[in-house]
């Protein structure tokens, strides 16, 4: 789904995005409390605070989606500049690997916007005292992160449906894995040699995996933890 959303449109809801922050900032500077709360402790309770002025309100609730929206536009910009200089589509790996690219592209706007919706409604929340909990935010954080893989993961998919694999050539596991039990080694190069990826097949390779996701889990479990704990 993700990666079936034309970048196009996810740059407008992008915009469309800061434009209601925009929107919302100058209806709600008179709730805002004197001086302006602008760092919060696990437990949600202000621990910094900044002048009240209408410039400061806007560039807190703008920093972070606006930060967002400039970093996963010239991310899925340079992805699809890297579509285009593939170079003459004349091999199904050229071809699919064109049509992963820009599955690729739409799948980071559309993630980053949903990472710039949390962020865009969680600070006003916090600052307002809307008594959001903390955990719920920081799912929404991890849930819209967690989106971004989802989202490749589909654009691989959809290109080896677009252009299926041929026998004698490597499988993608959940379209994202290189699996290849005839191949040794444990980092190889993608079709293009672009990039490099573990062979999951491998040890090697499933221990790399492996330990990313460990460290992912654990990073989530330190996180949450401390927000219950705070609160």
């Amino acid at each position: 789904m993700l990666a079936r959303i034309p970048w196009h449109v996810s740059l407008v809801g992008h915009a469309l995005l800061l434009g209601v922050l925009v929107a919302g900032g100058f209806a709600t500077f008179g709730a805002v409390p004197d001086p302006i709360p602008t760092h919060f402790d696990a437990a949600g309770n202000a621990d910094a605070w900044s002048t009240k002025t209408l410039t400061n309100w806007l560039v807190q609730i703008l920093l972070g989606p606006g930060i967002l929206t400039v970093v996963f536009a010239g991310s899925a910009g340079l992805i699809r500049a890297v579509g285009s200089e593939v170079g003459e589509a004349n091999t199904r790996a050229k071809l699919r690997h064109k049509v992963a690219l820009k599955g690729q592209a739409n799948a980071l706007l559309s993630s980053g916007f949903l990472l710039s919706l949390v962020l865009g409604l969680a600070v006003p929340a916090a600052t307002l005292g809307w008594n959001i909990p903390g955990w719920l935010i920081l799912l929404g954080i991890f849930a819209a992160c967690a989106s971004i893989f989802v989202g490749m993961a589909q654009a691989h998919k959809n290109a080896d449906r677009a252009y299926p694999r041929q026998e004698g050539e490597p499988r993608m596991l959940y379209g994202l894995l290189y699996y290849d039990p005839n191949d040794s080694r444990v980092m190889v190069s993608d079709e293009l040699g672009a990039n490099y990826q573990p062979n999951v097949a491998t040890r090697g390779g499933k221990a790399i995996v492996y330990g990313f996701v460990a460290v992912m889990l654990i990073a989530m479990v330190v996180v949450f933890g401390q927000s219950f704990w705070a609160a």
